[in-house]
């Protein structure tokens, strides 16, 4: 009878351990998935429908996780061969990892438009709906991943964004050309100093203090960010990935 309770003990830890892990890993998943929308939008100006579309295909290729492995395939689209070395080294060159979600990202659009130019004009004219969505999601993956009975697994897909991403982010807000975007910025004279700020919208990092810079990540609206010291009058550096980098705070709130 003891090893019966033992045994029951055992398979009790075992299913509530599973249920952590699974829990612990969707987490991860959702914030994974937030950022890919991010930058789909915010960055490359990819309307909600669009970026739908590429989301779908990238869930049911990698669930979001840029270091899924599938044989000889890796990352959010499951690159292998030749295109594989090529994002290692696109993201590279960007000063991104390869295993980042920002530096695959980077690359997929970076793709799209120099290997399939065809697809990125349909999908920066996709229409802003359910149906747009589905079709973004449709095209995306018979034209771009190109999977075994793609016509079949291109339909699933088009579900998928039709009916659970468009859903999802048809109302989160797309913003382009961030530091431009004078609408959300703060009067010109404004004075900033050091301090811990939150972002009012998604914001380019760059690597030094103007707006010519080179991008080196971003950061998402609501992001709190400490500044260190304040540069040309509005630009506040801070610390990105261990390295010194700088933001624009016309987009920014003091909180302290």
């Amino acid at each position: 009878m003891k090893k019966i309770y033992k045994w029951i003990a055992v398979f009790v830890l075992v299913f509530a351990l599973g249920f952590e892990v699974v829990r612990t890993v969707g987490v991860g998943a959702e914030s994974n998935e937030s950022k890919v929308f991010t930058l789909l939008t915010s960055k490359y100006g990819y309307n909600n429908a669009a970026a739908s579309g590429i989301m779908a295909n990238i869930y049911h290729e990698s669930s979001f996780n840029p270091r899924a492995v599938s044989g000889p395939s890796i990352g959010l689209c499951q690159w292998l061969g030749g295109r594989k070395s090529n994002m290692f080294s696109y993201a590279k060159s960007l000063g991104y990892s390869g295993y980042s979600v920002e530096g695959q990202v980077a690359f997929l659009d970076h793709e799209l438009k120099t290997g399939y130019s065809s697809l990125y004009s349909e999908l920066k004219s996709t229409s802003n709906t359910a149906q747009g969505a589905y079709s973004a999601a449709y095209n995306f993956c018979y034209k771009f991943e190109r999977p075994a009975n793609k016509a079949a697994r291109s339909a699933q897909r088009g579900n998928s964004a039709k009916n659970t991403y468009y859903p999802r982010y048809k109302d989160k807000g797309a913003v382009t050309n961030l530091e431009s975007d004078s609408s959300a910025a703060a009067d010109e004279t404004s004075t900033y100093t050091r301090g811990t700020y939150q972002t009012r919208l998604a914001m380019n990092v760059r690597a030094s203090a103007n707006k010519n810079a080179k991008v080196v990540g971003y950061v998402s609206g609501g992001s709190s960010i400490k500044v260190l010291s304040v540069k040309n009058k509005k630009w506040g550096k801070i610390k990105y990935n261990g390295k010194t980098a700088y933001v624009s705070l016309k987009y920014s709130t003091k909180a302290n």
